[in-house]
């Protein structure tokens, strides 16, 4: 299982060194993310039987289209009015057309610029965050990890409390139908 044992080829900070990297050094990498982050691992290889960690397992590879998809349903009424939004994947478009994500933030992005696909993966990121108590803890740890050094001050979204779960399957389906 790859997600648990591989963390470095999506940790994003790493992934496109850990890509490169010759197989001894891949390893390396993998080792030293385990050991600093303190990931545990899986007590057995079988797939989650729950279903939103078996989703999020079979997803893991689309995991920023997911993230893309959620940050564009919590923004959903902001997004349309910003100058790179014709420049979205259609995905994108059509999710926001569809009205997914009615809850309204209690904040929106602000600060210095940034390219509006980073604003969607880092607010699609802290949307994943509390999907953690759901899923076993090897996995709940490690949801942090491709979204990792996308934190600056201006752009931070606010912590979600809880999981909009309606927005998770809404982009999940619309992922999986992508496929």
């Amino acid at each position: 299982m790859k997600i648990a044992y591989a963390p470095a080829a999506y940790y994003r900070p790493w992934k496109a060194s850990y890509a490169n990297a010759p197989a001894d050094r891949q390893r390396w990498l993998n080792t030293l993310l385990l050991r600093q982050r303190r990931l545990p691992l899986p007590t057995s290889l079988e797939p989650p039987s729950d279903p939103v960690a078996r989703r999020l397992v079979a997803l893991w590879p689309r995991l920023p289209e997911l993230a893309s998809l959620l940050g564009a349903g919590r923004l959903h009424e902001w997004l349309p009015a910003q100058r790179a939004f014709p420049g979205l994947p259609v995905a994108v478009h059509a999710f926001v057309r569809a009205g997914h994500g009615s809850h309204r933030p209690s904040a929106l992005p602000s600060g210095p610029p940034a390219p509006l696909r980073d604003t969607l993966l880092l607010w699609g990121g802290a949307e994943l965050q509390p999907l953690g108590v759901l899923l076993p803890a090897w996995l709940s740890s490690r949801l942090c990890l491709p979204f990792a050094p996308m934190t600056t001050d201006g752009m931070r979204p606010p912590p979600c409390e809880r999981a909009d779960m309606d927005l998770f399957w809404s982009a999940v389906t619309y992922v999986e139908k992508l496929s």
